[in-house]
């Protein structure tokens, strides 16, 4: 899945959430590590931060 996602322009995998930096780690993972884990994980970390950028904070 990693390959075929890289053949994609870097917007096209922003718009579905994903780093090429992220795709080409996950090819380098050890046999041993679920490579669509790590994407997840990243992707998900990803979000969470941009959320957090987005959203106001509150005064305290």
């Amino acid at each position: 899945m990693a390959q075929s996602l890289l053949k994609e322009k870097d917007d096209t995998l922003s718009d579905l959430g994903y780093d090429r930096h992220d795709l080409e780690g996950a090819l380098h993972l050890p046999l041993r590590n679920d490579a669509m884990q790590y994407i997840e994980a990243r992707r998900s970390r990803r979000a969470m931060e941009a959320r957090r950028t987005k959203s106001p904070r509150l005064a305290g």
